[in-house]
């Protein structure tokens, strides 16, 4: 299984997270109920999601996930590799020069090594963190978590209204009947709200999803925070239960038959919880 890099997202992530959690969630039921017409989905989906990903970046935290790279490796698209060096000409033999006396010569100055961050980027100078600029060497990314912190709202009507039906145009009224039933079953209990896993399909079955779901697991480990969540197959259902989720409260349904299942993940009870594998 290859190992990916996990960091928070910035402003400038939120366009590639709404790409991907719309690329990832396109052909699931409640999005065909979200937005009827197959033509025009991804592009509504995405547009939506851009508002929901900055909102969140507000009010809580995203974790993007992308494939680690070795030295070797060229950088991700928005971040090019830094071209080698060619080998410089050999230099034309000079006439021979009349011979002068010896000089002693210099002892050798010692050779400082290199250290982990100067041999994935040989002109990084000697001295700065190893933790600065390292998204210059992760590949493109392919799969985030978008957590919404208890004590903000995830996205309700009021929030961007406007903004919600410029995106979403025809479409705006089923998104907001989505927000409201979200709304009126999430737990009041302070927690951490897992509002959208995405993995890229081609790289769905990887175990970039529990990567993701680990990563974020330790904090709410230390802080002795609950997790809530809302699986939207059974798929992502399973997953969640590997990872010490358990089933809280009714299914949700949508008028097209499309179920969430809400799930509660409590710190002090997922110790036991089974890493799948390949998810």
């Amino acid at each position: 299984m290859t190992s990916h890099q996990i960091y928070p997202a910035t402003l400038q992530d939120v366009d590639v997270v709404a790409e991907i959690v719309a690329s990832a969630l396109a052909d699931l039921p409640c999005s065909a109920w979200l937005v009827p017409d197959t033509q025009a989905r991804a592009g509504i989906l995405t547009d939506v999601f851009r508002i929901f990903v900055g909102h969140a970046l507000e009010h809580g935290q995203i974790d993007v996930a992308a494939a680690s790279l070795g030295p070797d490796q060229p950088a991700s698209p928005d971040q090019p590799a830094r071209p080698t060096r060619s080998a410089r000409p050999a230099r034309s033999a000079r006439p021979a020069q009349p011979t002068r006396p010896a000089r002693p010569a210099r002892p050798a100055r010692p050779v400082r090594p290199a250290t982990p961050a100067q041999l994935i980027d040989p002109a990084r100078p000697a001295g700065l963190s190893e933790s600065t600029g390292m998204a210059g060497h992760h590949g493109p990314v392919v799969g985030a978590a978008v957590w919404v912190h208890h004590d903000r709202p995830a996205l309700s009507p009021s929030d961007d209204t406007e903004r919600l039906r410029q995106a979403a145009g025809e479409n705006s009224g089923r998104f907001e009947i989505l927000a409201d039933l979200f709304a009126a079953h999430r737990p009041e209990q302070p927690h951490h709200h897992l509002a959208l896993l995405a993995v890229l399909p081609t790289h769905q079955r990887r175990g970039i999803g529990s990567e993701l779901l680990r990563h974020h697991h330790l904090i709410l480990k230390r802080e002795r925070i609950p997790a809530y969540s809302a699986a939207s197959t059974l798929d992502s259902r399973r997953l969640y239960a590997a990872h010490g989720y358990r089933d809280r409260g009714e299914i949700l349904t949508l008028p097209n038959e499309a179920t969430f299942y809400p799930m509660w993940r409590d710190p002090a009870n997922a110790g036991n919880s089974v890493d799948p594998e390949n998810l």
